[in-house]
């Protein structure tokens, strides 16, 4: 369990399991290749119905916050621009997988666009309703810092930024390897 009382990762190994044939995913020992698969459905879908969800705390975000700071146009812009570069990634993803496409390692480009997409929102957010977002005990305050929080493991959860970059670098840009 994590400081915000929520169980949010967790792992769980089995050794020496007996698995009956007919509940296999895939082939044995091609277990990662399996989940590779799986995850650009996952990825690909969660990124549209998450970029979703970040719309609307944008909105709230700018209904949430008491003034707005001088440079707020820049701050939310910036917030809507990663929205917008994500939305457009992430809803071409459903529509190849809808199609029945296999994506291979161009989800990592969703990938990449949702973590930094969570982070700009919510640091959109601390910028914005500072100094209430560090220092006030009201809801408001304390579900956008949760949130913020949250974010900060974005970029690592499901598949690490730097190795998604190194991904795009390799198989899809075609740059040499730089280890």
């Amino acid at each position: 369990m994590c400081e915000s009382g929520r169980e949010e990762v967790a792992e769980i190994f089995f050794d020496d399991v007996a698995v009956p044939a007919d509940r296999v995913v895939g082939e044995v020992g091609r277990g990662w290749s399996e989940v590779m698969y799986l995850m650009q459905f996952e990825r690909g879908a969660f990124a549209w119905q998450r970029q979703a969800q970040l719309h609307t705390q944008v909105e709230q975000l700018v209904a949430d916050a008491d003034a707005l700071p001088a440079d707020a146009a820049r701050v939310v812009g910036d917030a809507y621009l990663s929205l917008f570069a994500l939305r457009s990634q992430c809803g071409t993803t459903v529509a190849d997988l809808a199609a029945g496409r296999d994506l291979g390692p161009e989800i990592s480009i969703d990938k990449l666009l949702l973590g930094t997409a969570e982070q700009v929102v919510t640091d959109a957010a601390r910028q914005l309703l500072r100094p209430s977002l560090e220092l006030d005990d009201d809801d408001r305050a304390a579900t956008w810092r949760r949130r913020w929080s949250f974010s900060r493991i974005t970029t690592i959860y499901g598949g690490v930024a730097e190795v998604q970059r190194d991904l795009v670098a390799e198989r899809l840009l075609g740059l040499p390897r730089s280890r």
